[in-house]
C-alpha cells in the first residue's frame, strides 16, 4: 500500500500588493496599517468621503466588500 508522508513546508510569502490610491467606493486607500489583523492579514488605512479614516484587510477592499466607513453620514448622503 502507498504511504503519505507529511513533509513540513516552508512558510512563504506572497508579495505584497500595493493598494495606495485605490478607490473603492467611498474609500480611498492611503497606506498600510502597521499591524495585521486577528488572522493576520494585512490591513489598508483609507480615508472616507465623510473624513474618517478606517482599516479594513486587503481581501475586503479588493473584492470590494466594503465600500465606506459605516457611519451614518455615509449610509444617507448619497
Amino acid at each position: 500500500m502507498f504511504e503519505y508522508r507529511r513533509f513540513p513546508r516552508a512558510p512563504t510569502e506572497a508579495p505584497i500588493q500595493d493598494l495606495t490610491g485605490l478607490r473603492v467606493g467611498d474609500l480611498i486607500v492611503l497606506r498600510p496599517y502597521s499591524q495585521r489583523d486577528s488572522a493576520g492579514r494585512i490591513c489598508w488605512v483609507c480615508h472616507c468621503r465623510c473624513g474618517v479614516e478606517v482599516a479594513y484587510p486587503a481581501n475586503l477592499l479588493k473584492r470590494e466588500g466594503v465600500r465606506s466607513c459605516g457611519s451614518i453620514e455615509c449610509r444617507y448622503h448619497k
